[in-house]
């Protein structure tokens, strides 16, 4: 009966004192750019091979923002408009069954880096999970700018574009 007053709080999965951005969870703010950003949501992909990546949904209460968390890799980026691509993602897939290897995007040439299919979704149900193909494309001026073009099913594609950063870019990481 008395249980519920006198249950132990349960311990936090990560060191506190040492955050890093694999701790990331919804709910922490962290500085980048000289901007405080709030993890508002946070997803996953699972590539296959029991590699994960994750996804977080951030914002400095203006801006939105996407952090993508590999095990080697760290990117943020923000939605693109597909519409910003000279090329018909629809009809090249139906096509080709793949997407162009290079792309112009916003007058600026990508070329095709990795086509990746695995599922991305959150929680453990599956039914909350869908099946993915992303396509990542690197910029021929800037190799560290990307382009992201993420397909799900034959005719539904989300681009977003941004930056290859580094772990010491991500500071002053503050749990819930």
């Amino acid at each position: 009966m008395f249980s519920r007053f006198f249950k132990k709080k349960e311990e936090p999965s990560y060191d506190s004192t040492n955050l890093t951005v694999q701790d990331l969870k919804p709910g922490f703010i962290f500085e980048y750019d000289l901007r405080n950003w709030e993890i508002v949501e946070s997803n996953m992909y699972d590539w296959g091979n029991e590699y994960f990546s994750t996804e977080h949904k951030i914002t400095d209460g203006k801006d939105v923002r996407y952090l993508e968390v590999e095990e080697d890799d760290l990117m943020i980026s923000q939605d693109f408009s597909t519409k910003k691509i000279e090329a018909n993602l629809i009809e090249e897939y139906t096509k080709n069954q793949a997407l162009p290897k290079k792309i112009v995007a916003d007058s600026e040439k990508f070329v095709l880096d990795e086509e990746s299919p695995g599922y991305y979704g959150r929680g453990l149900d599956p039914q909350d999970w869908s099946e993915v193909i992303s396509y990542s494309y690197y910029s021929k001026k800037d190799p560290k700018k990307y382009l992201c073009i993420e397909q799900f099913g034959d005719k539904e594609f989300e681009a977003t574009i941004g930056y290859e950063i580094e772990n010491f870019e991500i500071s002053r990481i503050n749990p819930v």
